[in-house]
């Protein structure tokens, strides 16, 4: 029996940067993989820290073979890729080179925005979450359940037409920050649910100006359940530039104690 999972970095210049997997498997004997068997893929990136993987939905092998495409992958750092369809297999490591910062929807990849420019990546928070009781004649108590709120922060970016970004934000799902990690990027890959959006003339107005920046306040969040941000697309030898998604994307972002990756 083989089980086998590859990745290829693909370019698309409307699309962000993505990786195009394949997997392989014997479904003849001896010790078939079940033609038609269920897939998990999962991403390990270089921290250690294991992703679900936003695929096609419900990803099963079919005639030996999977193709799929990950357009939440990091840049500019190792990673592996395991698939599990009974028994388990690990990709060698995968690297997506990228010298911009991607704004990336959870399902449909068409409407991710490359940002011209990333002007300020604001001071982040980590609110507490305890409680503070007060003692009569005696100091406070604190009760926690041990741990902080996630991250909140903001993101200033420049954008020579808010349309783009304005569309990215219409369903009001939680989206991808992936920035290409270098030097000066307190953010490199974080996913997060945006707040209250601003898009402000840093000209004090001058409607002749021709930025925008879009002020994107945000709270960390999960990564997006596989069930409700699911890829469908279609390649042919390398990644196709036609894809479509679906999905009821009201993914409720929970508050969670995640370390900036």
């Amino acid at each position: 029996m083989t089980l086998t999972i590859s990745g290829v970095a693909s370019y698309t210049l409307s699309l962000p940067p993505s990786v195009v997997l394949t997997v392989a498997a014997t479904t003849g004997a001896p010790n078939p993989v079940v033609d038609g068997a269920a897939l998990q893929v999962v991403r390990i990136h270089s921290d250690g820290t294991r992703h679900a993987v936003l695929t096609d939905a419900n990803p099963r092998i079919l005639g030996g073979v999977w193709t799929g495409l990950d357009c939440h992958a990091p840049y500019n750092q190792g990673m592996l890729y395991e698939i599990t369809a009974g028994p388990t297999a690990t990709s060698t490591a995968v690297w997506l080179v990228s010298t911009g910062t991607w704004l990336v929807h959870p399902a449909t990849p068409a409407l991710s925005v490359k940002v011209d420019a990333v002007a300020v990546i604001g001071d982040r928070t980590r609110s507490t979450r305890a409680t503070r009781f007060q003692p009569i004649a005696n100091t406070p108590v604190y009760v926690s359940d041990g741990v902080r709120n996630s991250v909140t922060g903001s993101i200033d970016v420049r954008v020579k037409d808010p349309a783009p970004i304005d569309a990215l934000f219409d369903d009001d799902s939680p989206i991808l920050i992936n920035t290409p990690g270098t030097t000066g990027y307190d953010i490199t890959w974080m996913w997060v649910q945006p707040k209250d959006v601003q898009y402000v003339n840093p000209a004090g107005g001058w409607v002749r100006y021709p930025v925008r920046h879009a002020v994107i306040p945000f709270e960390e969040c999960q990564d997006p359940a596989t069930e409700s941000a699911a890829l469908t697309c279609t390649h042919a030898a390398t990644y196709a530039a036609s894809c479509t998604a679906y999905a009821a994307m009201y993914t409720t972002c929970a508050q969670a104690s995640l370390d900036v990756h």
